[in-house]
């Protein structure tokens, strides 16, 4: 059996851009809490950044002298911000499938904070940057291979948790079927994401002003990548 012709990154922007057109306003919406946390996240990791240096005598300072309660806070911090986003990855998955604008755009984000997408979206998280850390402690280039080999754990997760039939998938298992998803495909999505990457320093040129159209732009059109690469096998696997 021939694999799948996948859509060309012209073709995924261009049909975000359709369903787009005339609906700004509700892909804004959907994507505001987002918006706002990651703009949050990003100055508090170059604010924790910055603490590595010691801004008087400009020498590195050993992450173990950093206050371990402030740590502590800016990691639960990060992942409820990574959870809020998440939010936002979600509803325009839900977009990008049905093609239908959602009403209440405003608080589709906030479906990831129903009970069982919850509970499954902390665990996966947590996993997901475990595994992410450990491989960044052996090597680079590797670490990036691999968050390329997990980056669909969550859509399936979101894909599982619609699935009528209920599946038992433990979160392991989700993180190794995004492997499998993503086999002969990462460098396709790499090759994505470098298309986004001037919109991208744009938008942090702008002081972040720029993500409130970059956001949900880029997150529609990864939806769109995930759904032509993954079809509905994971809404109805039993």
């Amino acid at each position: 059996m021939m694999d799948k012709q996948l859509k060309t990154r012209k073709q995924l922007k261009s049909e975000t851009k359709v369903l787009f057109k005339g609906n700004w306003k509700s892909a804004i919406l959907i994507s505001l809490i987002g918006v706002l946390a990651y703009i949050v996240y990003l100055r508090l990791y170059a604010y924790e950044y910055s603490r590595l240096f010691n801004s008087e005598s400009g020498s590195y300072v050993s992450p173990l002298n950093l206050n371990p309660t402030t740590s502590a806070l800016m990691i639960f911090l990060i992942l409820i911000f990574e959870i809020l986003i998440m939010g936002a990855s979600y509803a325009f998955l839900t977009w990008v499938s049905s093609k239908k604008t959602p009403e209440r755009a405003f608080t589709q984000s906030f479906q990831v904070f129903s009970n069982e997408l919850f509970f499954s979206t902390i665990a996966l998280a947590i996993l997901k940057t475990i595994y992410t850390i450990f491989w960044y402690l052996l090597l680079f280039f590797p670490a990036i291979i691999k968050h390329y080999s997990y980056s669909q754990a969550f859509m399936i997760n979101k894909d599982l948790q619609d699935n009528p039939n209920h599946p038992d998938i433990k979160t392991n298992k989700k993180i190794t079927l995004s492997r499998q998803l993503m086999n002969g495909h990462k460098f396709d999505l790499f090759v994505l994401d470098l298309s986004l990457l001037g919109w991208y320093l744009l938008s942090l040129i702008t002081l972040g002003i720029g993500f409130i159209w970059f956001l949900p732009y880029q997150k529609a059109v990864k939806a769109n990548f995930y759904r032509d690469l993954a079809g509905d096998q994971f809404l109805i696997l039993k």
